[in-house]
């Protein structure tokens, strides 16, 4: 049984590592949208580093074989190559700069600023629940302010919160960063 011809073994190579790259991909853009834990930043360092770090080392390789093969530039990288390198910018840019973050809150901000409406009508809202795309796991009340905790990083929480007014209210060791509108993304240190 003879090999298949090494363009269709590449083009089989890079198909099956730009779909690795698409699932630890879509996996790192979703569970860092919602604020930052550890787990998901381990999974976006350690992955985008390993594939990363592959796709480089493949891009060379296939550099090399293209130049000794005779094959002109333009045709040395297969389309699952092109793909998987526009998608690890992508997300590259969606956690590094908080884009998938900013994108879920933008999505989930009607239904948050629906139910921090209710809140600030005296509702008590069940918790945890999902509101827009977020799991809220608390919810409170500080003035004009609705704070929403989304996840925990070791012994701080994270979150989104509605403050329409005004700059959301420090307590404690809370640190705050605008993020559009009213909202603001939201640290909880013990």
């Amino acid at each position: 049984m003879s090999s298949p011809p090494p363009s269709k073994r590449t083009s089989r190579i890079a198909l099956s590592f730009a779909l690795a790259t698409l699932v630890w991909g879509t996996v790192a853009l979703w569970l860092n949208s919602d604020g930052q834990s550890i787990i998901a930043l381990l999974i976006y360092i350690y992955g985008g580093l390993a594939f990363g770090g592959l796709t480089i080392a493949f891009g060379i390789w296939l550099i090399i074989h293209g130049i000794k093969a005779r094959v002109a530039i333009a045709r040395i990288f297969p389309l699952p190559f092109i793909a998987q390198s526009c998608f690890l910018v992508v997300v590259f840019f969606g956690v590094s700069f908080s884009l998938a973050f900013f994108a879920r809150l933008k999505v989930s901000s009607a239904a948050l600023q629906s139910a921090a409406t209710r809140v600030k009508s005296g509702a008590t809202l069940q918790t945890p629940q999902r509101i827009g795309l977020f799991q809220v796991q608390e919810i409170d009340r500080v003035n004009d302010t609705v704070r929403f905790i989304v996840g925990s990083v070791g012994f701080d929480d994270f979150g989104v919160v509605y403050s329409p007014s005004s700059v959301p209210p420090k307590l404690g060791e809370d640190s705050y960063t605008h993020v559009f509108g009213p909202w603001w993304s939201w640290r909880r240190s013990w």
